[in-house]
């Protein structure tokens, strides 16, 4: 388990499943290439200005201005919370998602708005 503090933090999981909690603040939940378990987030704030998903270090070959958001990550509603699921290559070499995230207790997101709030980074 990884915990935040009271202000804004960087959380970085290990490569294996593992439960983070930001706290308080806008806190930025990091997920880079070779990590191959899901994460579980306790208290993901969704809104403009809340919590952020980096994946900016995972995608490879994402273009903004060509590629749809949903050729890259993939929101999915299960059990009251939202998986998160990333296609680290987006159109290239078809769909290949991978689930990276589990946001506990979170649901009716919508990637493109959350890309579009800040809430998910990609470049």
């Amino acid at each position: 388990m990884l915990f935040g503090g009271g202000g804004d933090d960087l959380l970085f999981g290990s490569d294996n499943s593992d439960v983070l909690t930001g706290g308080q603040g806008s806190d930025t939940f990091i997920f880079s290439s070779g990590d191959t378990g899901t994460d579980t987030i306790k208290d993901f704030q969704a809104e403009a200005g809340g919590d952020v998903l980096d994946f900016s270090a995972l995608i490879s070959g994402y273009d903004a201005t060509t590629d749809p958001v949903a050729s890259i990550i993939r929101l999915t509603e299960l059990d009251g919370n939202t998986i998160v699921s990333v296609d680290a290559n987006g159109a290239v070499g078809g769909e290949d998602f991978t689930d990276v995230a589990i946001l506990e207790g979170v649901t009716g997101l919508n990637a493109d708005t959350m890309v579009e709030d800040f809430s998910i980074v990609l470049a």
